[in-house]
């Protein structure tokens, strides 16, 4: 069905909720507490965006100043050029890992940040490259999680 729809654009693209109407919904709202088993329900692994709990210590991991000596080597080899296209960029630029932090951190059991300064994987140069911003997001928008050969990245160059 998805690719059904590819290239449509949504019946509802660029229509905004009158101001109105937002008021009067946020007024009906106004008061209403959820229930205790509610939010028990929608709390932890019972919601949806739930990860296996990951989510903390990635965040405590890209928070690192190792993080920052690993993009910056990242950057350096690649000579601050888009892995994609050989431009060079300046400010729009990210490192991204090729075996994304989280597979990293599911795949050698990292709790701690202990876990993650001995993680030689997550700290090699070679499992980053230089990309362009709003490449980058697409990247995952298409592909999410996959992880791909470094070839892969350099193939568009030249």
């Amino acid at each position: 069905m998805s690719i059904s729809h590819k290239d449509q654009i949504p019946w509802n693209k660029g229509l905004t909720t009158p101001v109105e109407i937002r008021e009067k919904m946020s007024k009906s709202m106004t008061g209403i507490k959820k229930s205790e088993e509610f939010r028990k329900n929608m709390s932890g692994d019972r919601n949806l965006n739930w990860k296996g709990g990951v989510s903390a210590i990635e965040h405590a991991i890209r928070a690192l100043p190792e993080m920052s000596i690993w993009r910056s080597e990242v950057f350096k080899r690649d000579e601050y050029k888009d892995c994609f296209t050989g431009i060079l960029g300046n400010h729009n630029i990210e490192a991204h890992h090729i075996v994304a932090i989280a597979i990293i951190i599911e795949k050698y059991k990292i709790q701690t940040i202990k876990d993650a300064l001995n993680c030689k994987m997550l700290w090699d140069v070679d499992n980053g490259v230089t990309i362009f911003k709003d490449s980058h997001i697409k990247h995952h928008k298409k592909f999410k999680l996959m992880i791909f050969p470094r070839s892969f990245y350099y193939q568009k160059r030249n």
